[in-house]
């Protein structure tokens, strides 16, 4: 529901009960909905309307939406004290946070908006302040999001409607953590990129370098065995060499485990605090970031020729018989197409096998704070991460050059990182989630 400047002319009185704002009602049939006065409840976005700064309207907009006294929102806009206004706002989105599955939460807030607009208050930056039991609203909105299967398709999720404010460090870091507790990834990836402080979105410089519509990277998560805080990821990591080249790092951020991981490679430069790295080189790095606690890690990253069937973006594929360039080398595989001629065996380079563990101490988290323009200095600040120098496998520097076998031609490295939080009980032990 949007309520226009026309309220304002109304007899003032104080605001309603929760109750009278939000009933108790049945979902609104997808046959009655109207796009009239509906800009967030249909798009699930907050949008400013015109007719609150222009004061021009052609009628109230007709709503199925429950209606509202509109007088109170006229009370909210005519008191002195602006603290008064926020502190009535606040406790209407508190309200909206408890019945978040209300289908009048949209109208609410779409009127706060207005509410705050006209007294010349910033609506995102209360949404972004801890004052519902020392959380922000976002936080509170993830942790008791119902699951998909008890959501109604008739309604706006609370939440869509929450990311569509630009958040910053402190309600996205809220965020981050409400993450962790329900652990969810896709939810996390999704916030990785809302608008606002800290997003993770291509840098000025990515844009710049490869333009708008070259292809992001894509990241997977799979958990292994609960007692042993396994977990791994599979990473495809676009323009790996044109990025390492003339941005000097490439990086991504996995929930797994109750802890938020850092995965990146970077060109060390100026390196002070690994006197047995050269500067220049090229390293693998596993950190985690903060609200997470610090953590151990044992496990390794593994980077298979471009052409391996055992890819997952190979898998699907049908292809020549290949056998990998190793003295243990397994049993041909042959493909499917029995029907084509017979192809000539194609030789596989050895995996890329990086080795990765904490040693006497846990690395400690990086505040959410550091990923920014100091992203390197404070990644491979000594306790913080692990770091894993390329060359340290035979075919690891292979990487820094054209035409390698472990990137494919448009550019794509696809590297699979197994981890366990737990040491593995036999040192020698070659796999860690099978």
């Amino acid at each position: 529901m949007i309520f226009t400047k026309e309220s304002l002319s109304e007899t003032t009185e104080t605001p309603p009960a929760y109750e009278e704002v939000v009933p108790n009602t049945q979902p609104i049939p997808s046959d009655e909905k109207s796009d009239r006065g509906s800009s967030l409840r249909d798009t699930g976005t907050i949008q400013r309307s015109p007719n609150a700064v222009a004061g021009t309207s052609s009628g109230p907009p007709q709503s199925p939406w429950p209606r509202v006294n509109k007088r109170w929102y006229s009370w909210l806009a005519e008191r002195d004290s602006d603290k008064q206004v926020k502190e009535t706002v606040q406790s209407l989105i508190r309200d909206v946070v408890k019945e978040s599955t209300s289908p009048a939460a949209a109208s609410v807030l779409q009127s706060c908006l207005e509410a705050c607009e006209a007294r010349g208050l910033s609506f995102s930056t209360i949404m972004c302040q801890k004052f519902i039991e020392g959380h922000c609203p976002i936080y509170w909105v993830i942790v008791r999001r119902p699951s998909s299967e008890e959501q109604s398709n008739d309604q706006v999720d609370l939440l869509d409607i929450l990311l569509s404010i630009p958040m910053d460090m402190t309600a996205r870091s809220e965020a981050y953590l409400a993450c962790l507790l329900v652990s969810d990834q896709k939810l996390f990836q999704r916030l990785r990129h809302v608008p606002g402080e800290g997003t993770s979105g291509p840098s000025g410089a990515y844009e710049l370098l490869l333009g708008e519509g070259e292809s992001k990277d894509e990241i997977q998560s799979f958990l292994g065995d609960p007692d042993a805080g396994e977990f791994r990821i599979i990473w495809k990591i676009s323009q790996f060499q044109k990025r390492m080249r003339h941005i000097g790092s490439v990086s991504t951020e996995v929930v797994a485990r109750g802890r938020i991981w850092i995965f990146a490679f970077v060109v060390l430069q100026n390196n002070t605090s690994w006197p047995y790295i050269k500067a220049g080189s090229w390293v693998a790095v596993v950190s985690v970031l903060a609200p997470s606690p610090s953590s151990d890690i044992y496990g390794r990253f593994r980077i298979l020729d471009y052409k391996s069937p055992l890819l997952p973006s190979n898998q699907s594929q049908d292809g020549p018989e290949v056998e990998e360039e190793s003295s243990n080398a397994k049993k041909p595989r042959r493909s499917m197409a029995w029907r084509l001629p017979p192809s000539p065996k194609v030789v596989l380079k050895p995996p890329i096998v990086l080795p990765c563990a904490t040693s006497m101490t846990r690395i400690e988290p990086i505040q959410f704070s550091s990923l920014g323009a100091d992203f390197q200095k404070h990644i491979v600040a000594p306790g913080k991460s692990v770091i894993i120098p390329l060359e340290s496998h035979e075919n690891g520097r292979s990487l820094q050059f054209d035409g390698s076998s472990y990137i494919n031609p448009t550019g794509t490295l696809e590297v699979i990182f197994e981890g366990s939080l737990t040491k593995p009980k036999s040192a020698g032990e070659d796999c860690i989630i099978c």
